[in-house]
């Protein structure tokens, strides 16, 4: 007897929880980047432009840093990463943009170099888009804080 009305209460309980309790969640009107988002670098942020030259397969084959506040082997390691990670859809050779490489048809996939931004948040940028995301949802009741993605 003592096993079922633990049972019970612990289906009770189950049931109760707002986990189990809440509806899915609609779909959204607002898309990442969402709007409490913040794009420019703060103070504390480290940051890079990241060039990189992709292959016809639209892996990272070779990578440079541009205008960055990296320090020490960071560039190095963003690099990596961008390389072993990072992957993009192919590069279609496209005649309007210019003369295409000889012999490639229209829109096969070419060797291309694209730009990348890197950003590290720092605990003041971190800290800005928290309240910018807080005053969201006081702004929009009728969106629900469960439904995004938090960065924290």
């Amino acid at each position: 007897m003592g096993k079922i009305v633990k049972l019970a209460m612990l289906l009770t309980l189950a049931g109760a929880s707002p986990a189990v309790a809440g509806s899915p969640c609609p779909p959204s009107k607002f898309q990442p980047p969402y709007p409490w988002f913040i794009s420019e670098p703060m103070s504390g942020d480290k940051y890079a432009d990241v060039y990189l030259d992709i292959d016809k397969a639209g892996r990272a084959i070779n990578c440079r840093l541009g205008r960055s506040n990296l320090y020490g082997d960071e560039g190095f390691f963003i690099c990596n990463a961008f390389k072993e990670q990072w992957r993009t859809s192919p590069r279609a050779n496209d005649r309007a943009v210019g003369p295409p490489p000889a012999n490639l048809p229209p829109n096969s996939p070419i060797k291309a170099t694209v730009h990348r931004q890197f950003i590290s948040y720092g605990d003041k940028h971190a800290k800005a888009e928290r309240e910018a995301r807080k005053k969201f949802f006081l702004d929009h009741p009728e969106e629900r804080p469960d439904c995004y993605p938090d960065a924290d």
